[in-house]
């Protein structure tokens, strides 16, 4: 399960003199230009290579770049008749290769105890178990909860539903995350999504769990012996030790991710699926507390509760006469 060398297309234009040339019908027209003087042995040693920078286009490209790297590590989910699922956004619908699952379910690892103190050894599901507490006391259901994020995010999930894949790794888990009063809410996003968020109904016909955290257990989890054996799963290509120009600088940034993201969709479903969790109630020193939603059907009744800067004014000096 290698990582396959992905085409790329990095605008890079190169000339005697520094001027720019049009390459693959690309006209950069108004674009930051970073010049950069480089040897490349007996190959165009006098050779000026610029790099032609289209912030959207390039943007376009690492997205691009990404779903490719990630596409051998996941597969798509088909129905009974062989046709495969599609999701909300009209995107095939795929799970964890098995696979990955199988061999991560094997693995054993060290972990700090949730305690604080000693080491524990076992699977990241065992870790996992251990740091979930079932607490009698958090009530079936919290409303009027806010998730900060882009307003461009907001629209997606109230026309597409939650996207638990890219939330991105946190010292709660892999979830969405959800201020529980509107001062907390202030500090990650002047974009707000409103929500409630309740116990799902299982298949079996029970109600998902409300658990507790009092530890940021994820980064416990995270540790560098789970990455490095991932690494080793995934067989994740190394970076060329040699400086290249003329590579595009997010190809590193976005193999770095490929770890990351494989963890937390592995840990996602053993909380929401094996556990049967839909949500935790998380408080830890120096952190706000949160609600952590794993399940992304627990999030009901969605609305965009984003203020225009007016708006933040005048409930900051409404009451107030200001001349």
């Amino acid at each position: 399960m290698r990582i396959q060398s992905v085409c790329t297309n990095p605008y890079f234009v190169a000339s005697q003199k520094g001027g720019q040339k049009k390459i693959n019908n690309f006209k950069p027209a108004r674009h930051k230009v970073y010049p950069d003087s480089v040897s490349f042995g007996n190959y165009a040693q006098n050779a000026r290579y610029t790099r032609v920078y289209n912030p959207v286009q390039e943007a376009i490209e690492e997205e691009k770049y990404r779903q490719e790297l990630l596409k051998p590590y996941f597969s798509n989910v088909y129905d009974s008749s062989g046709k495969i699922v599609l999701s909300n956004d009209g995107e095939p619908m795929t799970v964890l290769n098995p696979a990955i699952v199988d061999e991560l379910d094997h693995a054993v690892f060290d972990f700090a105890s949730s305690s604080g103190h000693g080491i524990s050894r076992g699977s990241i599901r065992d870790a996992v178990s251990n740091f979930m507490i079932n607490d009698d006391t958090i009530p079936d259901s919290f409303h009027n909860v806010l998730h900060g994020t882009s307003r461009e995010s907001i629209e997606n999930i109230l026309k597409y539903g939650p996207d638990l894949r890219k939330t991105r790794n946190a010292a709660f888990g892999p979830g969405m995350y959800f201020a529980l009063c509107e001062a907390d809410a202030h500090d990650y996003s002047p974009a707000k999504l409103k929500a409630d968020v309740i116990r799902s109904k299982r298949s079996n016909g029970a109600n998902g769990k409300f658990v507790r955290l009092n530890d940021c257990f994820y980064n416990k989890i995270a540790n560098s012996e789970v990455y490095n054996k991932l690494n080793q799963i995934l067989e994740i290509e190394p970076e060329p030790l040699e400086y290249d120009p003329l590579r595009p600088a997010y190809i590193p940034n976005v193999k770095s991710e490929v770890s990351t993201r494989v963890l937390d969709e592995y840990c996602r479903n053993i909380i929401k699926d094996d556990l049967e969790i839909d949500a935790a109630y998380a408080a830890a020193p120096n952190y706000h507390t949160c609600l952590v939603v794993f399940n992304p059907d627990s999030v009901v009744n969605m609305s965009d509760y984003t203020q225009q800067p007016k708006d933040v004014t005048y409930n900051a000096f409404g009451f107030f006469s200001l001349w």
